[in-house]
């Protein structure tokens, strides 16, 4: 049995830093309604996304929310809160519990965002003597979890740049998440330990999304240890000011070590900063988990995360990673255009995959198979390419042992609309199955 993943990624793009400056002027924040009220908590506050009602996003219309609860949107992917303003006093932390379907946070917010306090949406670090994989933060991936003994196989990271798992009888530490970057290899070196994860998104973190997580050890002879999850990912936009002297933390967690050879760390998350003026004197991060020595059989740290700011006066005086720069325009851009590529994982063998599915370890499965041989997995994809240039594949991570990519074949179609398909052989018990096109 398997579930199928959520969505897609695209392009990965390096990240660069810099500061902008236009004329000053309210913008458009579609969907903006305050319909949510304030959110100014007096003190430290856990939002359970799992509360959040299904409801598809409308700019128009009101959310049946509250300040806490916000509205899940499948489509989109985020629970989105419609505030009027907010405010995060000076020794308040905001933290959240994760959606079922894993999502991101969307904040929209009619007035203006004051940040003194902190926002985290941090991955979880490992436990090392746990066999249950790291927790990520909303948006994010799940790290892998170690083998209950010896010699049996722990599992990879979660996510487009989950670090992979290797089994064979050498002795070798856990790899790092990618996101922003490429994640870091293992002990004792990357020819010797499965492969760190890779580098996924673009810039502007559109669509948001969060950090991967990093891979489990392996050991022969010792127990080894579960790896660190994903930074969340969150996406605040405001008509006004975005002002922050507190902090937003976006960070990966640590990778563990147990007894023995140490698990990856998660690569940092994403945050998304849209508003007509963002001050930050604070401090914003979405940096990779550290790798955690045991004699020095450490995991591989984790890569950073991506950090966007988009706004017609833009001042940010410490971020890590750099932030990337851009003008919000007029009206602000929440979501992708209908033009972005998108790929879709719509069949698996015989059976038609979920539009909205949760991609877990554990029943209900979203796809079942019984007994399948070499099956077809059917993509759905929108503004890929059909001449070539673009790479389509399928990344299968079971529950437990090597995860494995499967390229796709274009099958019929348009640049507009197009089918592809791979052809696989999955192992017995769960898997995940993760689509991807990149394109030239």
């Amino acid at each position: 049995m398997m579930p199928i993943p959520f969505r897609n990624a695209a392009l990965a793009i390096a990240i660069i830093a810099m500061s902008i400056s236009r004329a000053n002027g309210q913008i458009t924040v579609p969907g903006a309604n305050g319909s949510d009220g304030a959110f100014s908590p007096v003190s430290n506050t856990t939002i359970n996304l799992a509360l959040s009602p299904n409801g598809a996003f409308d700019a128009a219309n009101p959310d049946p929310a509250t300040p806490l609860t916000g509205v899940y949107d499948a489509a989109k992917w985020a629970v989105v809160f419609r505030y009027t303003n907010v405010n995060i006093p000076a020794g308040v932390t905001v933290n959240f519990e994760n959606h079922p379907k894993g999502a991101p946070v969307v904040w929209l917010v009619s007035g203006s965002v004051t940040i003194a306090g902190t926002i985290n949406i941090n991955g979880s670090a490992a436990v090392g003597a746990s066999v249950v994989r790291s927790i990520p933060g909303p948006g994010g991936f799940a790290g892998g979890a170690r083998g209950l003994l010896p010699n049996i196989d722990g599992t990879a990271g979660s996510g487009p740049g989950g670090a992979s798992y290797r089994a064979d009888t050498n002795d070798g530490a856990g790899s790092g998440g990618g996101f922003g970057l490429p994640g870091s290899c293992g002990w004792p070196s990357c020819a010797a330990t499965a492969a760190p994860g890779i580098d996924y998104g673009n810039l502007r973190i559109l669509p948001l999304i969060g950090g991967s997580g990093g891979g489990a050890g392996r050991s022969s002879f010792v127990n080894v240890s579960n790896a660190g999850a994903g930074g969340g990912a969150i996406l605040m936009a405001a008509a006004n000011t975005i002002t922050i002297t507190g902090q937003i933390t976006a960070n990966g967690g640590d990778g563990s070590v147990a007894a023995g050879r140490g698990g990856g760390a998660g690569s940092g998350g994403g945050i998304r900063l849209v508003a007509n003026q963002i001050n930050s004197t604070g401090s914003l991060r979405a940096v990779g988990g550290s790798a955690v020595s045991n004699f020095g059989d450490s995991g591989g740290a984790g890569a950073v995360g991506r950090i966007r700011a988009e706004g017609n006066n833009v001042s940010i005086s410490d971020s890590t990673p750099s932030f990337s720069a851009g003008l919000p325009g007029a009206t602000a851009t929440i979501w992708p255009p209908a033009s972005a590529p998108r790929v879709t994982i719509t069949q698996v063998h015989t059976q038609a995959a979920p539009a909205d599915p949760k991609a877990g370890y554990d029943f209900p499965a979203d796809v079942a198979v019984t007994n399948p041989n070499v099956m077809a997995v059917r993509l759905q994809c929108a503004n890929v390419p059909i001449d070539g240039s673009a790479d389509v594949y399928v990344r299968v991570v079971p529950n437990k042992g090597e995860d494995f990519i499967v390229e796709a074949v274009f099958v019929s179609g348009t640049l507009a609309s197009s089918i592809w398909e791979a052809q696989t052989q999955l192992p017995d018990g769960f898997s995940v199955l993760q689509a991807r096109a990149i394109l030239p």
